[in-house]
C-alpha cells in the first residue's frame, strides 16, 4: 500500500495577490500587474490614458496617469481580458527616446511615487543600468 502521509496542499492564489509591479513585454507595451491595478483602482477609474516621459540621466521612465485626451502624446490604457491587469502600447515612445528593448523588455519593475518638478506626483520606473 502507497504512503500518502507526505501530501501538502497548495494554498496560494498568486493571480489575486500579485505585488504591483510593471513589466515591459517583448511586444513593446507596458503591463500593469493585478496588483498594481488593484493597489491603484482609484486612479485608474478616474484615468483612462497615460502620457510618458524619459530622463535617460536617471534611466527612468515617468509615468502621468491622465483623463485628459487631448494632451500631445497621450496613450490609451488597455484592460486586458482575464488576467485584471491593463498595458500600453509603448513601441513609438521606445524608438523615439531611442531606448534599447533588448535591455528593457521581459523585466519585473516596481513602480515609485515620487514628486518630480513641474509633474507633480507620478509614478517613476528606473530601467536597468
Amino acid at each position: 500500500m502507497t504512503s500518502w502521509s507526505d501530501i501538502i496542499k497548495y494554498t496560494n492564489q498568486t493571480a489575486k495577490t500579485s505585488d504591483p509591479f510593471i513589466t515591459i513585454t517583448k511586444n513593446k507595451a507596458l503591463s500593469f500587474s493585478s496588483g498594481f491595478v488593484r493597489k491603484n483602482a482609484e486612479l485608474l477609474a478616474t484615468k483612462s490614458h497615460l502620457v510618458l516621459s524619459y530622463s535617460k540621466a536617471n534611466n527612468a521612465i515617468v509615468i502621468e496617469f491622465t483623463a485628459n485626451k487631448k494632451l500631445a502624446g497621450i496613450l490609451k490604457i488597455t484592460k486586458n481580458s482575464g488576467s485584471g491587469g491593463y498595458s500600453v502600447a509603448i513601441r513609438s515612445f521606445i524608438n523615439t527616446m531611442n531606448i534599447d528593448p533588448q535591455k528593457i523588455v521581459g523585466r519585473r519593475y516596481t513602480p515609485v511615487l515620487e514628486k518630480i518638478p513641474n509633474y507633480g506626483e507620478v509614478h517613476v520606473i528606473y530601467l536597468e543600468k
